[in-house]
């Protein structure tokens, strides 16, 4: 399974979060998570950052290198500072080509998205093609990889997530059940899904078999100067992290993400609800 993480709150350079931290992002990807899901598994198939700064639209560094071999990275991460980023390590499911167009996170317009899960029975090819049918003609070019992770992203743009992000990513969720039960897949969608568009984070953990992969996010800015002297220099009441295991070596300060359920982080507000599709 992949993992990720997004930060909201005051700039600091992104290896305060992916690099530096006791259970850094890094850690994860070796599969040595102190918190969170045990794994056997490393996260060696690509690494990718999309930050915000002063544009409109992120920025984005991806590559297929595993994150803990890429020189580039580290000193990406030491030297580039943002209010708002996302990062995502990837252990390619059975089938995706490894290449950077498959890396995540995604990009389009102003938004950042990433996932980490599957959906069941992507390899059946009538059922991607159904998918793939429901994607708008104007973003459809668009697409340059060939996993089910950015297929759900583009769907859930021509679903209206521009206009509220929400109820796209629950109507994304609906069309993939339901054109799975027309093929025969019983559960269709494992996810955690990471999302922002430079001012608000969300993050959704659901799974059509109530079983999805952990996610967690920080309880409060306070809990955040354990993680990092950084984070303690630059407090402030609207620093959050949404991650898929707690970037510190025990588990205190965080709070697990119940299943099915989508959170939504605005400045000092975080938001809860339930997850319906």
């Amino acid at each position: 399974m992949c993992r990720w993480l997004q930060y909201q709150g005051p700039q600091i350079p992104l290896a305060t979060l992916i690099t530096e931290p006791e259970n850094s992002l890094l850690d994860e990807a070796l599969g040595d998570p102190k918190g969170g899901e045990p794994t056997e598994t490393t996260n060696a198939d690509g690494f990718g950052v999309g930050f915000y700064t002063s544009l409109p639209e992120p920025g984005i560094f991806r590559t297929v290198h595993p994150a803990w071999s890429d020189p580039n990275l580290h000193n990406l991460c030491a030297h580039i500072n943002s209010r708002n980023f996302m990062a995502h390590v990837r252990d390619a499911s059975p089938g995706m080509a490894v290449q950077e167009s498959n890396t995540q996170p995604f990009s389009h317009g102003k938004w950042l998205f990433c996932h980490n899960g599957e959906i069941n029975g992507f390899e059946n090819g009538t059922f991607r093609r159904d998918i793939f049918n429901l994607i708008d003609d104007g973003l459809f070019n668009a697409i340059k990889g060939t996993t089910d992770s950015e297929l759900m992203f583009y769907l859930a743009l021509s679903l209206g997530l521009d206009k509220d992000p929400i109820a796209a990513l629950v109507a994304m969720v609906t069309n993939i059940e339901q054109l799975g039960g027309m093929h025969g897949v019983n559960y269709p969608v494992n996810a955690t899904i990471g999302l922002s568009d430079g001012k608000d984070i969300y993050a959704v953990r659901y799974a059509s078999n109530g079983h999805p992969p952990s996610l967690f996010h920080t309880n409060d800015a306070k809990s955040l100067g354990r993680i990092s002297p950084r984070l303690a220099e630059n407090y402030s009441q609207d620093m959050r992290i949404v991650s898929s295991e707690p970037v510190t070596g025990y588990a205190s300060g965080w709070t697990e993400v119940p299943r099915g359920t989508v959170v939504k982080i605005s400045g000092f507000d975080v938001e809860t609800r339930r997850f319906r599709p």
